[in-house]
């Protein structure tokens, strides 16, 4: 689950900016047993488009290919339609 928000330049139809939150349930390991968030954005200081990682906690089973899948397919996804200034 995900929410996005996105910024476009003021002169050209472009996308420069694009954060997403996504959810995940808690792992056995999480004391607090809320749901985890991670907050991906975009960054651009004119070398090119970067990722921004934000969580507090985010579990992933290194023994699972497809965990590391999805999570790849997450980041892309975030970076998907964004254009370097």
């Amino acid at each position: 689950m995900f929410a996005e928000e996105a910024e476009v330049s003021d002169n050209i139809p472009k996308l420069i900016h694009k954060k997403c939150t996504f959810t995940n349930e808690p792992d056995s390991c999480d004391p607090d047993e809320l749901a985890h968030s991670l907050t991906v954005e975009t960054q651009d200081a004119g070398g090119g488009v970067y990722l921004v990682l934000s969580t507090k906690r985010w579990a992933l089973d290194p023994r699972c290919d497809t965990e590391w899948e999805e999570f790849r397919r997450m980041l892309l996804d975030v970076l998907e339609g964004v254009e370097e200034l």
